[in-house]
């Protein structure tokens, strides 16, 4: 990833392992897409994700949905 043209100095914090990535994705507010009833729950879909988000990105800063 480092080798990569577009890669810049300074985001090595917003590297994920792929395991990880799919620890993030793992939450309801992705795998309950196709339930029948996502839209209605979606809202208490929001606190789980930035948990495991926050969790799994040892809380960097890059990941900080606020920061954006």
């Amino acid at each position: 990833m480092r080798n990569w043209s577009g890669f810049l100095a300074g985001t090595d914090e917003a590297i994920v392992p792929l395991p990880d990535v799919m620890r993030i994705v793992s939450t309801p507010r992705h795998s309950a897409r196709l339930n029948g009833k996502y839209v209605s729950s979606a809202p208490g879909y929001g606190p789980l994700f930035f948990e495991n988000l926050k969790k799994v990105t040892n809380n960097a800063s890059f990941w900080d949905p606020k920061a954006i």
